[in-house]
């Protein structure tokens, strides 16, 4: 099972979206080796909704040493409706006639 990565919303039905990466890529390395792998998670800022299933929303760039091995989009698992705003009739009807 993918790792899945909890992300923060505004302006959606809900405050929160589930992304996960957009590839089933391994990666291995030499158990001897001296270079090392780590691995850099960014979210964008300000995620808002609304939000399509499979939008990116941030990046995890994996490094050898200090150059970039790999990189791949986060991606979301569902969509994210945006939050319905509650409209007074009276003030519409004030506002358009």
């Amino acid at each position: 099972t993918p790792t899945e990565f909890t992300i923060s919303v505004s302006g959606g039905e809900k405050n929160f979206v589930k992304a996960t990466l957009n590839s089933t890529d391994y990666v291995f390395s030499r158990k001897k080796s001296d270079a090392s792998l780590r691995s850099q998670i960014t979210v964008n800022d300000n995620v808002t909704a609304p939000i399509s299933k499979g939008a990116a929303v941030g990046k995890i760039v994996i490094y050898e040493g200090d150059s970039v091995y790999r990189e791949y989009d986060l991606v979301t698992t569902d969509e994210v409706k945006a939050q319905k705003q509650n409209i007074n009739f009276t003030d519409f009807l004030k506002e358009h006639f």
